[in-house]
């Protein structure tokens, strides 16, 4: 892939040239934030970029720990005089292996956001990070390799590549080395992730002897009949409109009524599934929303932390 749109002034003139009866849905994205007057420049990232503009080595939060946010990829390379992106088979694995790849590093906590990668772009970037790689059965060469990668990718929290696709690099997944694993898929999709074979990797090739993998797809469970949606909305349109009318004595019945319906409706993902990630530098707490709250007492959500030891490495393990 050569022709990179790197700055804001070759992407306005890029837009000027393409029929603006286009309906691609990426090319109306870019117009509509160009138009938009709510963001100042857009630009390309890539590894030559170093960091988000903005959050480099010397940028600090309130709290004073140290933010950075890394910018691993996509790599850029030069042949035959030419910068491009490397071709990984076919248009819709070099668009995703080209996902924007970064490290956040708040503190001593490291996390990785790795995008849509797959095998080819996650080898790539190994090459260019931790390269040259070496030829299979090359114990010594790979273990040199190994301790190269994880200097430039190993973190603490990892968000699993392309919502725990089978097309990963076991390599890559080693350099990574996280203590936790969160992978994010949707429900009405047709691709079963995270597949069995990414789990059962991300588990073996994780920190620790106890690493966590959290799934939004696997670890919530759903009632086999719920009351359909579209009754329940048009319940609350006449609650509505009741409210409205009602006289001020009925106004504060109708009002509970309302709200424990609107309680019921609760967007799923706020039940199942979501998964949260914080952390003061320091720690690391994920939590899980429970379906119900634990029998006598008023747990909402599970924890899971990652403790520091005496020298500030993460471990699920408490100190």
């Amino acid at each position: 892939m050569i022709d990179l749109i790197d700055t804001h002034d070759q992407l306005t003139e890029l837009m000027e040239q393409i029929d603006h009866a286009s309906k691609a849905k990426y090319v109306s994205l870019l117009r509509t934030a160009l138009a938009s007057n709510r963001i100042g420049r857009i630009e390309g990232l890539s590894l030559a970029s170093g960091h988000l503009p903005g959050y480099d080595r010397i940028h600090r939060c309130q709290n004073g720990n140290p933010l950075r946010i890394e910018v691993m990829g996509p790599a850029v390379v030069e042949a035959d005089g030419m910068r491009g992106l490397p071709w990984f088979q076919d248009p819709g694995k070099t668009k995703n292996g080209h996902s924007v790849v970064l490290k956040v590093v708040y503190g001593n906590v490291r996390v990785l956001l790795g995008g849509d990668l797959n095998v080819p772009a996650e080898e790539h970037l190994l090459d260019i990070h931790a390269g040259p790689l070496p030829e299979d059965g090359d114990v010594a060469a790979e273990e040199a390799m190994m301790q190269r990668a994880r200097a430039a990718l190993e973190v603490d929290v990892a968000k699993s590549c392309h919502h725990g696709s089978g097309d990963f690099s076991t390599r890559f997944l080693r350099a990574v080395n996280p203590v936790a694993t969160v992978i994010s898929s949707g429900d009405d999709e047709p691709h079963c992730h995270p597949r069995p074979n990414t789990l059962g990797a991300v588990g073996r090739h994780s920190r620790g002897d106890r690493p966590l993998i959290f799934s939004t797809e696997l670890s919530r469970s759903t009632a086999e009949y719920t009351k359909p949606a579209i009754a329940t909305q048009e319940e609350i349109r006449l609650l509505v409109a009741k409210l409205q009318e009602a006289e001020e004595a009925d106004k504060a019945a109708l009002q509970r009524k309302l709200d424990r319906l609107l309680d019921q409706a609760e967007r799923n993902v706020a039940v199942y599934g979501l998964i949260v990630v914080r952390t003061d530098g320091q720690r690391v707490v994920i939590a899980q929303k429970l379906e119900r709250r634990r029998d006598g007492t008023s747990e909402e959500f599970d924890l899971q932390w990652l403790m520091p030891d005496a020298n500030g490495v993460l471990s699920t393990e408490e100190q």
